[in-house]
Formats: C-alpha cells, structure tokens, sequence
C-alpha cells in the first residue's frame, strides 16, 4: 500500500514524497538518540487516528549520523492501524505539539529519549526532548 508523505528533514526543509510503509519499519527499542526525520500521515479511513500519526526514524548521533537506531509512529485518538494501542495515542493538541518539537530536535540535534509503547511494536509512546 503506497502512502502520501510529509517529510521534515534535519534541514528543516519538507518533501513529498511516496513510499511503500513497510519499507520505513525497523525495530526501536526504549533508548536514547537523535531525530532524524519525521513527517505527518494522514488517511480518511481513520487509520492513523481522528487527527493522523507522525512518524519518525532515530539515529545514534545528529544529523542523521552514527546508527540507524529505528522508526516508531506516535499514532492520534482512535487510530485503527493493527500496530496502535489507544493506551499510547495522542489527542489533536498533541499530535500539533509533538510535529514541532521533533522538527526543532531534527533542525538542532537535540538529545531525546524514546519510551515504546509496550503494546505495540512500532508505536511510540512518549519521547522525551533534552536541553542542549
């Protein structure tokens, strides 16, 4: 199944693009690391919840440097995707604040700590942003 995509790079710079999902997808684990990128899906069905999911994919260092540490989702309210738990997703207001920070963590290589959802293989919970 192709999905559209919004992509906020390092740079800070969008792309679209078209990708195939299951292409992104790699185990992340609770842990420290850095933004690489992330971007805004949204699906009418609801799939990614009443107010879409964003996904992100983490390095070991900034910039996109050092390891590729993995991809998570941080799926909305209601999402219907078989890998999210309504425990872990995130209201509208939410979802809006999260895009932010984790454009300014990719933008300024900001230290961050992923919490997984420990239900779901792929969705985040929470992530934790650091000073510099």
């Amino acid at each position: 199944m192709k999905e559209r995509i919004i992509r906020l790079t390092a740079s800070g710079l969008f792309a679209v693009g078209v990708f195939l999902a299951s292409s992104q997808a790699s185990a992340l684990s609770n842990g420290y690391g850095y933004v690489c990128y992330s971007y805004y899906e949204s699906w009418a069905s609801g799939y990614y919840g009443d107010y879409g999911a964003l996904g992100v994919s983490f390095s070991s260092q900034p910039g996109c440097t050092g390891s590729y540490l993995g991809f998570g989702y941080l799926y909305s309210k209601n999402a219907s995707a078989s890998n999210s738990s309504s425990i872990c997703e995130l209201p509208e207001v939410g979802i809006g604040a999260m895009a932010q920070n984790l454009q300014r963590a990719a933008e300024t290589g900001q230290k961050v700590y992923v919490y997984m959802c420990s239900l779901s293989a792929i969705q985040i919970r929470f992530i934790r942003f650091y000073s510099q």
